[in-house]
């Protein structure tokens, strides 16, 4: 498996389980997918660092849920480097980042990523 592939199956779990009310678990993870980014591209993370602040931001979360509301880490959330548009952006990336701006805006993690996706509506959900 490819270390991009791990650090995203990591990332899913982790926030999986901060909103399944687990922080405990979700901090180990991401502990674990920090230790993983220095020992293979050292302590800033090479190419990606951006993981690194997005996980940064995530422990800010986990420690003070009520961050959120801070201008500052409204800010710094907002900046996170990108490397390509998010229109280009791989759906597991948009998915994180959606699930970030979602804690923000106070707004279902859903509607947040239809609307990163560029949905121009809400698709409906399957009723079986």
């Amino acid at each position: 498996m490819g270390v991009e592939w791990v650090v995203n199956r990591n990332m899913g779990e982790m926030l999986i389980q901060l909103e399944l009310g687990n922080p405990d678990l979700a901090l180990n993870r991401l502990r674990a997918i920090e230790r993983l980014m220095r020992e293979r591209f050292g302590a800033d993370g090479g190419g990606y660092a951006t993981v690194l602040c997005y996980l940064g931001l995530v422990k800010e979360i986990l420690d003070d849920p009520t961050v959120v509301q801070n201008a500052d880490f409204v800010q710094r959330a907002t900046s996170l480097p990108s490397f390509v548009s998010l229109e280009q952006e791989d759906l597991q990336a948009l998915s994180f980042y959606g699930w970030l701006h979602a804690r923000i805006e106070g707004r279902p993690y859903y509607e947040v990523l239809v609307q990163l996706a560029g949905a121009t509506e809400i698709v409906p959900e399957l009723s079986l």
